[in-house]
This record gives structure tokens, C-alpha cells and sequence, in this order.
């Protein structure tokens, strides 16, 4: 169990990257209109001060029409150049996702143009080499199996439902 002080010091090393995107450019995406409300929900639960409380200036939450391929990539980039040894890095992702190849995937953004164009996604080969060398946990969700994670990074095992909002 976390100490208030050691919760407190967790709160203040960590930096988070939350992206909920609902609609896409790409013909044949459909919408998911939940996925940008999750987003901001998640980012209000990471923040909750009966919660993790995050503080705000370390989440960024890109939702709707903010989830860009741009903004997300500097977010991330954003993140990992601010993180050192002792952080913990929480990027949470809400939206369609795609194979590629025999063990690649990508996560579609808001300008997605294709589900065969990876220069228009979050690729799981971008996130390899924006995190290299970092330690990295990947917690499953039911809609991207642990199979589909990048390679090197270990699965953690989460309830059904790792945290609450209260309303």
C-alpha cells in the first residue's frame, strides 16, 4: 500500500499522454464517439485528487479533432525528452488500430488517411524507437491483445477496470 507522500512523489514524476480519437479521414474507419469522451475521462481520472493526482501541467490530452498525427507525436516526444530516471511515463490510447505486417501495428489518429498509410498513424515501430532504452509496461485492453505490443515491452496484468471516476 502507497503512503499520501509516496503517492505525492509518484504524482509529481509522472507525465502522461492521453489521446481519444473518434473521427478519421481514412474512408472505411468508422466513427467511434465514445473514444474521445474516454479520453477526457481518463485524463480527469488521472488527475482526481482523491486519485493519482496528476497534476495537470503533466497530462496532455488530445481528443477529437486535437488528435493529429502531429500533436500526438510532439506529445509523445514532448514527454519522453521531459521524463528522467525516476518517472513514469502513462500513454493511453482510445480509437482504431490496425496490423501491419506480420508484427507491427498502428494506432489511427483524427488525420489518419488510410488504414495502408503507417506515415499517417502512431506506429508500434515509431514507439519502439521513441522508447528505447526505457523501461516500458503496456497494461491490455480488450480491443488490442497483448500479442499485438511491441516487442521487448512486458504486459501488465490491470482489474477489468483499473480505476473509477466518481461524478
Amino acid at each position: 500500500m502507497f503512503s499520501r507522500t509516496t503517492a505525492e512523489r509518484l504524482s509529481e514524476t509522472t507525465l502522461c499522454v492521453v489521446v481519444g480519437s473518434s473521427r478519421y479521414d481514412a474512408p472505411g474507419l468508422r466513427p467511434l464517439p465514445a473514444a474521445a469522451d474516454e479520453g477526457v475521462q481518463v485524463a480527469r481520472a488521472l488527475q482526481a485528487a482523491d486519485g493519482l493526482a496528476i497534476p495537470s501541467r503533466n497530462v496532455t490530452c488530445l481528443v477529437a479533432e486535437r488528435a493529429k498525427i502531429s500533436a500526438v507525436r510532439a506529445a509523445l516526444e514532448a514527454a519522453r525528452s521531459a521524463a528522467t530516471p525516476e518517472s513514469t511515463l502513462v500513454v493511453y490510447f482510445a480509437g482504431h488500430g490496425v496490423a501491419l505486417g506480420e508484427s507491427g501495428f498502428g494506432l489511427c489518429v483524427t488525420d489518419t488517411v488510410s488504414v495502408s498509410d503507417p506515415a499517417s498513424m502512431v506506429t508500434s515501430g515509431y514507439l519502439e524507437e521513441l522508447f528505447r532504452g526505457c523501461p516500458v509496461v503496456t497494461a491490455p485492453s480488450r480491443s488490442c491483445p497483448p500479442s499485438a505490443a511491441p516487442s521487448g515491452i512486458r504486459e501488465l496484468s490491470v482489474p477489468e477496470t483499473p480505476f473509477s471516476t466518481r461524478p
